[in-house]
């Protein structure tokens, strides 16, 4: 991370364990390394290739392209158990709940590829729509990448 991320992930944690994740990021994860991976292509697919290159979990590459602005998406990851838990999310939530509901999703534990589709949200303003591209992992993952309209 460059010096003002890591200086702001420091000021707004009480936890030295968020200190200590900043350095280990920038050990792992190379800003200019990071950048020129990742290029403009926001999909789940290269979120995974960039964990695998960096050697990371998926929620640390998720968080390192979220606090340097590469991708202007969200990113998530949710355990399927006939619908949708959320086990950690990154970047501006569209929605209100943890559990949220997309068609995507259940085409997903279907498929063997990426599924990419314009969906409906609810919020409390309205019903807006997202760009969102979900794929299994494994049995009871989905990973999704998801972008307003």
């Amino acid at each position: 991370m460059d010096a003002h991320i890591f200086l702001r992930r420091c000021l707004n944690s009480t936890d030295l364990e968020r200190a200590c994740d900043a350095v280990a990021a920038e050990l792992l994860m190379p800003l200019d390394e990071v950048r020129a991976s990742a290029g403009g292509d926001a999909s789940v697919d290269t979120l995974r290739m960039l964990a695998r290159r960096f050697e990371v979990s998926l929620h640390a590459m998720a968080v390192c392209i979220n606090e340097l602005k590469i991708w202007k998406h969200s990113i998530g990851l949710w355990r399927w158990d006939g619908g949708a838990t959320e086990l950690w999310f990154v970047g501006r939530r569209l929605w209100p709940t943890r559990t949220p509901y997309f068609n995507a999703f259940e085409l997903a534990m279907q498929s063997q590829g990426a599924v990419k589709m314009s969906e409906m949200y609810m919020r409390m303003d309205g019903a807006r729509f997202a760009l969102i591209e979900v794929r299994r992992l494994g049995k009871d993952y989905l990973l999704a990448v998801i972008s307003s309209l």
